[in-house]
């Protein structure tokens, strides 16, 4: 997983982002892990952020209620 490698050499890396625009299915289990993911990294020094959303991420988004947990960075 490419996540393990970032967070192995945290030294490395400045920053993590994620485009989501792209994304056409997003459940609420692939939410909460990026949420977790998002929350580790961040706690390792690697801030995390997501630049994109599309509908179909946006949309999911906010049924989870995860507008304001997700991190949004601009790229």
């Amino acid at each position: 997983m490419a996540m393990v490698r970032v967070a192995s050499r945290p030294g490395d890396v400045r920053r993590l982002l994620f485009d989501l625009s792209a994304l056409t299915y997003c459940d609420n289990t692939g939410l909460f892990s990026l949420l977790g993911s998002c929350q580790v990294l961040d706690a390792v020094g690697i801030p995390v952020g997501i630049t994109e959303t599309g509908t179909v991420a946006r949309t999911a988004i906010d049924r989870a209620g995860l507008r304001h947990r997700l991190p949004r960075r601009a790229a």
